[in-house]
């Protein structure tokens, strides 16, 4: 048997589309979601056993509006593999079995017809793409067009990852820090200072959106040592 969780009209502004006259300027969208998953353990009330759909809805206006799709394609199936993947480090939810995103662009047709985009995946269909992991750093692509990126990024203990330009970033899990600032989950990482270090003992996470996509010559950790002081 599948429960769900429904997200319905989650209303947002962001640039997508393929145009000229669509790249300058924000748009109005609407994120219907829905994820089905046990929620028997949850009826208990233990949260770690479902999903926190205020946390979901700010994850998933992050993507649409740093992702600067050009399709709306593109960012729903980004949308469908972050929803689909397996928790990361510090992000206590339950695991998706199946979900649906369905994504209105109200204004295309100047009100004459509603366009809208439905990807449904479950996790035997969701089609993951291939991950690479480099010094205790692990890059998993959700989706890579060739004008944007998004990637979960696992950050292993003691280690640093600096942001490429024009990346931005989403703090998933973990005890991260950036410069002088500790970062909580669901805070973006401040733009002044691109480096990401991860001082504790256990990994934590970023949601990550790239334009372009990243390359292997991007991924690149840096050591931090156990003994540093945190600033």
């Amino acid at each position: 048997m599948t429960d769900w969780i429904q997200l319905r009209q989650l209303n947002l502004s962001c640039i997508v589309g393929l145009w000229p006259t669509e790249r300058d300027r924000l748009q109005p969208i609407t994120l219907d979601v829905e994820l089905g998953l046990d929620l028997g353990a949850a009826a208990c009330g233990r949260l770690e056993e479902s999903v926190d759909y205020a946390v979901l809805a700010s994850q998933l206006t992050f993507i649409a509006q740093h992702g600067r799709f050009r399709m709306l394609e593109s960012m729903a199936m980004a949308m469908l593999r972050f929803i689909l993947a397996p928790p990361g480090p510090g992000q206590e939810r339950a695991m998706v079995e199946r979900a649906q995103v369905t994504i209105t662009k109200p204004e295309a047709l100047q009100g004459r017809a509603l366009p809208r985009v439905v990807l449904s995946r479950t996790q035997e269909t969701v089609d993951p793409l291939p991950s690479q992991t480099q010094a205790s750093v692990g890059i998993q692509p959700l989706l890579e067009t060739r004008h944007t990126g998004v990637y979960h990024v696992r950050l292993g203990p003691q280690k640093a990852w600096s942001l490429p330009d024009g990346a931005s970033a989403l703090v998933l899990g973990g005890a991260l820090e950036s410069g002088p600032y500790v970062l909580e989950p669901d805070q973006p990482v401040p733009s002044g200072d691109p480096t990401v270090a991860n001082r504790s003992s256990t990994d934590g996470a970023l949601l990550v959106v790239t334009h372009p996509p990243l390359n292997s010559s991007l991924s690149l950790s840096l050591s931090l040592s156990p003994s540093e002081p945190s600033p």
